[in-house]
């Protein structure tokens, strides 16, 4: 039988590997948006610079993801939450340039 601790352990790991994934999946996503975006025309210097801070979000992101865990998993799991937030921010942006273009 296992104790609430082994359990509580287990969900932390899920809900990590989870976040982990979902933040792979939002890079990718918001690097087609921004190709799309990108074939419209020239972007602005707004666009420049919303795809400079998903570029640092994403290579935050993809540290932490790939980087085994020297700190604790809810750390990990805080981090990784404010990241995703982060990447939604950016994904919104970017699926409204690709919005506009079509």
């Amino acid at each position: 039988m296992s104790t609430d601790g082994e359990q509580r352990n287990t969900t932390a790991d899920l809900e990590l590997r989870a976040l982990e994934k979902m933040t792979a999946a939002l890079c990718r996503h918001i690097e087609l948006l921004w190709l799309n975006a990108a074939r419209g025309g020239g972007l602005d210097r707004e666009a420049e610079l919303h795809r400079q801070a998903f570029e640092e979000r994403r290579k935050e992101a993809m540290r932490l993801v790939k980087t085994p865990g020297s700190e604790p998993v809810a750390t990990r799991i805080a981090r990784l939450e404010r990241l995703v937030e982060a990447l939604e921010v950016s994904r919104e942006y970017f699926k409204s340039l690709a919005d506009e273009v079509r």
